[in-house]
């Protein structure tokens, strides 16, 4: 009855104690960035005589706002001036032979919701071995999310907790790509709560998987995790384009029946619209899609590239009037840079400098998006072990270890 959650909760009927020691601290996360100009504290008879105010952007390294070896106790009303994502009352010196005791901790000013960077309130970890103790409740597992960048998570209550970890999948940029293992499979900690739902305080991005878990914490800080559960998240930007193809209720009706079909409407699950367009496919609309020459055949699968961005655009149109406008993917021999190049594999393999082996290859990416193109032909995970070999350069030499 006595946690830290009870200092937070609104209510001055309930509080927050800690042991009968100097030295005891009550942190808020405020979800973001923050500019604090005041703070109220409601003291319990067992109040703090010396006390600060701290606040932090890292929850590692704080900085006083706010001071005092003096106080009286009560309601204290305090004018401090600061900025942080977590502040922390930090109490050094009891008044009396008790913990220290709070009613309420009220904070005021206002938060800066418009991150685009997730919170990272951890190193990048494996789920716990043993999971499903309780259960996530939305959104539903493998669910499209496609009406926010920042979906509500909930999830049903654990007998005894009395926070909740949030654990997501965040991006693979954030994780050490050296490592073995599969990415999707590492978690970040993004937040801590008391209630049975967190919304996110920065905007997701696009991505077809999205796994995430919730971790209850009791009063002696142990453990149970939820069950796992995926979704994914797409907010596309359709536009008009003078090919024929007409938008209807947002979606395009790429077999311009005049209605959007189940695989037409970007709304629905992959695995909806794959099921209903091979429904849909001849054996030889099927038979194309494994063929790499966009450029001559309009009803191929895959693109040959790399292309400018009208070259492209001229392609995709023609795409656009087969029977069942499936657009293709485009990708090619770029083994070593689109408009910037940089050495061949062996030459980077040959350096073993692997982080700047990623931000070359994420150069590339990032130049090859903004034509239109979404995959490449490189890099090559092959061991060569003969000089003859006409595409040595392409791999990374005879080191295993190296191409892994």
């Amino acid at each position: 009855g006595n946690a830290p959650a009870a200092a937070l909760d609104g209510r001055t009927t309930t509080r927050w104690s800690s042991q009968f020691l100097d030295n005891q601290w009550l942190r808020v996360d405020l979800g973001g960035n923050a500019t604090i100009n005041q703070v109220k504290l409601n003291w319990e008879n067992a109040y703090a005589k010396a006390y600060r105010i701290e606040v932090s952007n890292d929850d590692n390294n704080y900085t006083p706002i706010y001071q005092t070896t003096t106080s009286a106790g009560g309601v204290e009303t305090l004018t401090v001036n600061g900025t942080g994502r977590y502040i922390r009352l930090y109490a050094t010196t009891r008044a009396t032979g008790y913990g220290f005791s709070l009613w309420e901790f009220q904070v005021f000013g206002s938060v800066d919701t418009t991150a685009t960077t997730p919170p990272l309130l951890s190193a990048p970890t494996r789920a716990p071995g043993v999971t499903g103790k309780f259960a996530l409740t939305a959104p539903g597992d493998n669910a499209m999310v496609t009406n926010t960048r920042r979906p509500a998570l909930s999830w049903n209550a654990y007998g005894g907790a009395v926070r909740y970890q949030v654990w997501l999948n965040v991006s693979r940029t954030d994780y050490d790509f050296t490592q073995s293992g599969n990415l999707i499979d590492l978690y970040t900690k993004v937040a801590e709560t008391t209630a049975l739902t967190y919304t996110p305080s920065w905007d997701i991005s696009d991505r077809w998987t999205y796994k995430w878990y919730v971790v209850a914490v009791d009063g002696s800080g142990a453990t149970n995790a939820s069950n796992i559960r995926t979704f994914s998240l797409y907010l596309p930007k359709v536009t008009t384009v003078a090919d024929g193809i007409h938008v209807v209720n947002g979606s395009r009706d790429l077999n311009k029946d005049g209605a959007i079909q189940p695989y037409e409407d970007w709304h629905n699950p992959i695995e909806t619209r794959v099921n209903d367009l091979l429904s849909r496919m001849t054996t030889e609309e099927k038979a194309f899609q494994m063929f790499y020459n966009a450029q001559q055949f309009p009803q191929s699968g895959w693109h040959f590239g790399p292309a400018e961005a009208q070259d492209l655009h001229n392609t995709l149109l023609a795409s656009a009037g087969t029977r069942l406008g499936i657009p293709f993917i485009s990708a090619g021999d770029t083994i070593h840079g689109y408009k910037t190049t940089y050495p061949t594999q062996s030459a980077l393999a040959a350096g073993k400098d692997y982080p700047l082996d990623y931000k070359l290859g994420d150069m590339q990416r990032r130049e090859q998006l903004e034509v239109g193109t979404r995959g490449v032909l490189g890099p090559l995970a092959e061991v060569g072990t003969k000089v003859l070999y006409p595409r040595i350069q392409e791999g990374n030499g005879e080191n295993a270890d190296v191409a892994t």
